[in-house]
C-alpha cells in the first residue's frame, strides 16, 4: 500500500513539475510577449504595454522608416535631388525628438483609449485582437523575428516584429515591414 502512495506521489509530482517547466518555457518565448502586448491593448494597460514594447526603439525605427519613405518618394518624383535629401535628413534629425514624443503620445492614446473614444483605434484594435495568429520566424540569440498574422475576413496581413530578449521576457523593438502594412491599408 505504501508503494502505491509513493508511486502515485512521484507521478503527481512529476506531472506538476512538467507543467511548471512548460509554463516557464512558454512564458519566456517571444510569442508569449506578443500575446501580452495584445492583452495590454485590450485592457488599455499602458504600463504592461511598455513592459513588452521598447517604445523608444519602436518610435525611432518608425520615424526612420517614414523619413526613408519620403526620401524615396522625393527621388521618384524628381523633386528630391541633393537639396531634398539634405532638407529631409537635416530636418528629420532636428525634429526627431519632437516627432518621437508625438509618436509615443499617439501610441499611448491608442493603448489607453476605449473603442468608443476613438472609432479608428477601435477598428484597428478589433482587427488585432479578433483573428490573429503568432509564429516565430527566426530566433538567433537574444533577437527574434515574430510574424503577427491578421485576418480581418477580407484581407490577410502579416506584421513582422523584431523582438529583443531582456532579463525574463521579450520586448518589441521594431516593426520590420511598415511599408507593406501601409500599402495594404491604402489598397483597402
Amino acid at each position: 500500500m505504501k508503494k502505491i502512495f509513493i508511486i502515485t506521489g512521484l507521478v503527481v509530482a512529476s506531472a506538476i513539475a512538467g507543467l511548471l517547466l512548460y509554463f516557464w518555457h512558454y512564458t519566456s518565448t517571444p510569442q508569449y510577449s506578443v500575446i501580452m502586448i495584445l492583452r495590454s491593448i485590450k485592457s488599455h494597460d499602458w504600463e504592461k504595454f511598455q513592459k513588452y514594447v521598447d517604445t523608444d526603439s519602436l518610435c525611432e525605427s518608425l520615424i526612420d522608416d517614414v523619413s526613408e519613405f519620403f526620401t524615396e518618394k522625393l527621388e521618384e518624383s524628381g523633386a528630391g535631388g541633393l537639396i531634398g535629401k539634405f532638407l529631409n535628413k537635416g530636418l528629420g534629425e532636428a525634429l526627431k525628438p519632437k516627432i518621437k514624443e508625438k509618436f509615443k503620445e499617439g501610441l499611448q492614446k491608442f493603448v489607453e483609449s476605449s473603442d468608443k473614444d476613438n472609432e479608428k483605434s477601435g477598428e484597428l484594435r478589433r482587427k488585432l485582437l479578433m483573428n490573429s495568429s503568432i509564429t516565430c520566424l527566426e530566433k538567433e540569440g537574444k533577437i527574434a523575428v515574430v510574424a503577427l498574422n491578421i485576418d480581418d475576413g477580407d484581407k490577410k496581413t502579416t506584421v513582422k516584429l523584431k523582438m529583443r530578449q531582456t532579463e525574463n521576457h521579450w520586448q518589441l523593438i521594431e516593426i520590420l515591414n511598415p511599408g507593406d502594412i501601409v500599402k495594404d491599408v491604402i489598397k483597402k
